[in-house]
């Protein structure tokens, strides 16, 4: 249900957007002119409410892409903007999901095991990841302040669902024991959230801009998984 009434805002937005923008093309020629329709974003993440045996590696990152629909409003300096974006966040770290070591974990919950806890002996790896990527539609207010509107502020929300996620293993075989080097990738880990939502503030100046972004839904559903969430911090490019 939620998602019909997304889309059906969507499918709206989309449909008054093209007919204003025909009937007053003359007049958004002399007003405000649309801009920052393709936004693309390195984030980094600063993930939240991480359980003991989960420390992170290295640099946490993501991948933000949207498409935006920019409508001005009349004379102001504040526009609408409605588009599609997929976001793709990564957890690098030292554990790997339960289940994939002891088959008889439980299922209805998803638990993590530090890899230095399996067969009471350290194991080397070379890339150890968890990555998940949504697809979801972003709303925003806008505004463009000063002379030749090349200041950006806005802020806004999105609501999508979950398109993928994954666990990706390179390293020594820690799930059978054994002394030699695998690639390991598993897809669908279970008891995720599939559905997302979060608030967003964008600030900066011509094309480029800070991107703040702070999910209101966790990856995993409620006790059925640590309620982790990733704070998404980074620098924006504005191609057209």
């Amino acid at each position: 249900m939620k998602f019909r009434v997304i889309i059906i805002i969507y499918l709206a937005f989309i449909s008054f957007f093209g007919y204003s923008q025909k009937k007053n093309s003359y007049e958004q020629n002399i007003k405000m002119f649309t801009a920052d329709k393709i936004l693309i974003a390195i984030n980094f993440l600063k993930w939240q409410n991480l359980p003991s045996k989960i420390a992170l590696k290295g640099i946490n990152r993501g991948f933000y892409f949207a498409y935006f629909y920019d409508q001005p409003l009349g004379g102001s300096r504040f526009s609408l903007a409605l588009g599609t974006s997929l976001n793709s966040n990564n957890i690098f770290s030292n554990s790997i999901p339960k289940f994939l070591v002891d088959s008889s974990s439980n299922s209805n919950y998803t638990d993590f095991v530090g890899l230095d806890k399996l067969f009471n002996k350290p194991y080397s790896y070379v890339n150890n990841k968890m990555a998940f990527t949504y697809i979801s539609i972003p709303f925003e207010v806008r505004l463009r302040p000063g002379k030749n509107e090349q200041w950006r502020i806005a802020a806004g929300f999105d609501a999508g669902f979950l398109l993928s996620s994954y666990v990706k293993y390179n390293g020594d075989n820690v799930f059978q024991n054994k002394n030699e080097y695998i690639k390991f990738k598993f897809f669908g880990i279970p008891n995720t959230l599939k559905f997302r939502s979060g608030v967003s503030f964008r600030m900066g100046y011509d094309r480029f801009t800070l991107r703040f972004y702070y999910p209101l839904t966790t990856v995993f559903q409620k006790d059925k998984g640590p309620q982790i969430f990733p704070i998404e911090i980074g620098l924006s490019l504005m191609v057209f």
